[in-house]
């Protein structure tokens, strides 16, 4: 049995701000060309722009933004993780599987998170139920104490 094993992935880099237009063109080049070049796809790449970091990272305080929106096995994924390391220009990155997947695996695991809601839902009706006795229980107590103070108020 063979299994496609390729995801949807999205990668967030932060290129230095310092580094010039064709330094920062050709880091990101090198990200595409990876992709590419191990049988994957970019679908979308978007530009942010250059931002304020929250906090320095190696001493730069600001960072142009560049998100990409690819399709790459993920046997190949720890590779373009090294691959961006050893990059000079990208102070930072990030990859995660992007939301909303269409793959066998995501939808194995969408409903392996239904079948534990459907098994939870029984416990939710439960408690409920015992919440409902707790303060039908309850209510009637405080009647007594209502009528034997109304009681006390009676003999003074």
């Amino acid at each position: 049995m063979v299994t496609d094993t390729n995801r949807e992935y999205e990668l967030v880099v932060i290129v230095s701000h310092e580094a010039d237009e064709d330094e920062t063109a050709t880091a990101l080049e090198m990200i595409t060309n990876f992709i590419s070049g191990h049988g994957g796809s970019v679908s979308a790449r978007e530009d942010w722009g250059i931002k304020r970091l929250a906090y320095p990272i190696k001493n730069y305080r600001e960072g142009n933004y560049v998100l990409f929106k690819f399709i790459l096995s993920s046997d190949e994924i720890n590779e373009l993780d090294r691959i961006i390391r050893s990059s000079q220009n990208i102070i930072r990155h990030l990859v995660t599987v992007a939301t909303g997947s269409n793959t066998e695996e995501s939808e194995q695991d969408q409903a392996a998170d239904q079948e534990e809601t459907a098994d939870q839902e029984p416990v939710a009706e439960q408690d409920q139920a015992a919440d409902q006795e707790e303060t039908a229980d309850q209510e009637p107590a405080a009647e007594q104490v209502t009528q034997s103070d109304a009681e006390d108020d009676s003999k003074d």
